[in-house]
């Protein structure tokens, strides 16, 4: 008699099940992991052009008015790209600097910092969603 090689359907399909099953439940749980790192990454940009913005003031007579990111040493988007930064307002005495993603996040479409440390977020999320550390 011949030996049977390979393996019958039945014990593909489960160990397709223990494989798949454990998949399908961490699969959202991985991704919103990964879009909170990708948010981290936005609010730490925030905060450093914050303080860049800070040492801007002190060297220009306490003022903010024509802040750049070239001015400041920095480049408009997150070391990893997930964000375009922006400064929204720069005027003497306030500024407000925003945060765009580059992919798709409708529950957090912006995060908003201002020079009063003021945390503000667009999108269905909250504010506690959006800035979460």
């Amino acid at each position: 008699m011949g030996s049977n090689q390979g393996f019958s359907l039945l014990e593909v399909l489960i160990v397709l099940g223990i494989v798949g099953i454990p998949s399908i439940i961490a699969y959202p749980a991985w991704s919103r992991y990964l879009v909170k790192t990708k948010r981290l990454e936005a609010q730490l940009a925030l905060l450093d052009t914050a303080q860049r913005m800070e040492q801007y003031a002190i060297e220009n007579s306490g003022q903010y008015t024509n802040a750049t990111f070239a001015k400041l040493g920095l480049t408009d988007k997150t070391e990893r790209g997930w964000y375009k930064l922006r400064i929204t307002q720069a005027e003497p005495a306030q500024y407000t600097l925003s945060a765009t993603p580059t992919f798709h996040d409708p529950t957090c479409q912006q995060l908003i910092f201002n020079q009063l440390g003021e945390k503000r977020s667009e999108g269905t999320g909250t504010l506690t969603d959006c800035w979460q550390y």
